[in-house]
């Protein structure tokens, strides 16, 4: 069975190869049914926002497909940015990740989570199934490591000292939120018969 994961970014693709390697479906990007344009993202929950993406591309290349949506919730920020996390501070990632230091500069509470919905849609019965991860941690007081992307290098998971950006790939994939999403989703792909 061909499964498209519905996303365009270099770095989520590096992971979700690592994560899938071992699966008996062919694992498909975007760039294979050459998807233009994006899907916006106007959802108001991880859920909706992968439903969203999933439908857009499973309609275009008439396969299952599955497309996540991934955000940081921090406590002290009442959840932000959340669903918003790529569009919440224009700019860069460093930019996010340095507006997100200076909001909590002088807040004790700094537990935030990492938190990634998959969508995976069959256009054919129009069936919807989700898998969640969660990766709970706090915030750091400052940037540290060069691995990984997005907000990583602020994030420090329950069961780690270090940021996520310091971890390596495979060290952050067995505690992350998008690993654990991804596993869930591998695990019912496993269970159906080709």
């Amino acid at each position: 069975m061909t499964v498209l994961i519905a996303t365009k970014n270099r770095n989520k693709q590096r992971e979700i190869v690592r994560i899938l390697e071992k699966s008996k479906h062919r694992i498909i990007f975007p760039e294979a049914i050459e998807f233009v344009g994006d899907v916006e993202e106007t959802g108001a929950t991880f859920a909706e926002n992968a439903l969203l993406k999933a439908k857009a591309f499973a309609e275009k290349a008439k396969t299952i497909t599955a497309a996540d949506d991934s955000g940081l919730v921090v406590s002290a920020l009442d959840g932000n940015p959340g669903v918003n996390s790529k569009r919440w501070v224009k700019g860069s990632d460093e930019d996010r990740c340095t507006a997100i230091l200076d909001k909590l500069k002088n807040q004790k509470n700094r537990a935030a989570s990492f938190v990634t919905t998959i969508c995976l849609f069959d256009p054919e019965t129009e069936e919807e199934k989700y898998f969640t991860g969660t990766l709970n941690g706090e915030i750091s007081s400052q940037r540290k490591g060069s691995n990984g992307f997005g907000y990583d290098p602020i994030f420090i998971p329950t069961e780690s000292d270090q940021t996520l950006a310091e971890l390596t790939p495979e060290e952050k994939n067995k505690l992350s939120h998008r690993g654990q999403a991804f596993r869930k989703l591998n695990k019912y792909l496993e269970s159906l018969t080709i």
